[in-house]
């Protein structure tokens, strides 16, 4: 199964997104199953690093990670990825923007898989990275359990 992760700047909640995933499919037995990466929809941060605090509230939870560049989701992506995961409505609406209202139905807000409306925090912004943290672990664990349930790690 292919995932993107998608926010505004592709330096903060996509990219701890992307490594928190690869985090628990492992933890989970479940890598091999998986193809995981982050974009955003902004081309301000491209090619910049995850931002420092990122990194350091990833490294407070024993998450690994790696030096990465921050890209745009294009076209190709929308055409290889199963699910396009982001993290609040501008982002949802943008990508529907730009995918022309998302006809096969792939992208979707993370935390609606934990039944909630919310957006992921936006660090940039509150500078909780913590929240940040919390909600993109209650949404990427939601997620893995609806594929669960679905069948969808019987391949």
């Amino acid at each position: 199964m292919n995932i993107i992760f998608v926010c505004y700047g592709n330096i903060c909640r996509s990219t701890m997104a992307e490594f928190m995933m690869k985090h628990y499919v492992k933890k989970r037995g479940l890598e091999e199953l998986y193809h995981i990466e982050s974009a955003g929809t902004s081309r301000e941060n491209l090619g910049d690093d995850t931002y420092y605090r990122a990194q350091q509230t990833l490294r407070e939870h024993n998450i690994p990670y790696q030096k990465r560049r921050a890209r745009q989701i294009n076209q190709q992506d929308y055409e290889f990825f199963d699910y396009i995961l982001c993290m609040d409505d501008n982002n949802l609406y943008t990508l529907k923007y730009m995918f022309n209202g998302d006809s096969f139905k792939k992208c979707h807000k993370i935390m609606s898989f934990s039944g909630s409306a919310d957006d992921v925090a936006d660090p940039w912004y509150t500078r909780n990275f913590e929240k940040t943290f919390e909600d993109l672990e209650l949404g990427i664990n939601a997620f893995l359990d609806k594929m669960e349930e679905s069948g969808a790690h019987k391949n």
